[in-house]
C-alpha cells in the first residue's frame, strides 16, 4: 500500500450546548467533512455514519448530554446489553 497517498482526515472541534443533567458545556470532535453535511440537513447518523463519531457523540452534538452524565442519570436496566 502506498502510504504516501493516504490523507489526513480534517477535524473540527465544535462547542456543545450546555448538558441538561450538569448545566456545563463540552466540546466534540469531528471530521469536517460530517459536520458540513450536516449543517446542510443531512440526518446525524448519517453525516458521520463513515466517520469514527459514536451514537454518545452524535447524543451530545445534538443536546449537550455527556455520556458520562447519561450513565449516572440512566443506569443500564438488568437484561440491558452494553
Amino acid at each position: 500500500m502506498d502510504w504516501t497517498a493516504l490523507k489526513p482526515i480534517r477535524t473540527t472541534v465544535v462547542t456543545t450546548p450546555p448538558c441538561p443533567f450538569c448545566g456545563l458545556g463540552g466540546q466534540v470532535r469531528v471530521p469536517t467533512r460530517g459536520l458540513r453535511a450536516w449543517e446542510a440537513g443531512t440526518p446525524i447518523q448519517e453525516a458521520f455514519a463513515l466517520h469514527d463519531i459514536g451514537p454518545v457523540a452524535r447524543e451530545q452534538l445534538l443536546t449537550g448530554v455527556h455520556g458520562e452524565c447519561w450513565d449516572k442519570r440512566m443506569p443500564p436496566q438488568q437484561g440491558d446489553e452494553s
